[in-house]
């Protein structure tokens, strides 16, 4: 079976609309393998993004990024 990541990926801490933990439930949802979170200029999303994982239980990996 093939896997599905999303390799892009904004949060509101740059110019995505959904918050950290709005991208990993969307994520668990449409059962995604993966994402790398890679807001502009900075990683202040990732810690909330990693939190909401292990909130989850989720078998979800997060990739930090930065564009």
């Amino acid at each position: 079976m093939m896997k599905t990541i999303d390799l892009h990926v904004h949060s509101n801490f740059s110019d995505g609309t959904c918050t950290p933990e709005e991208i990993v439930n969307l994520a668990i949802e449409k059962n995604l393998a993966a994402i790398a979170l890679t807001d502009h200029d900075g990683i202040g999303g990732i810690e909330r993004a990693l939190a909401a994982c292990r909130q989850k239980n989720a078998p979800l990996q997060l990739i930090p990024g930065i564009e």
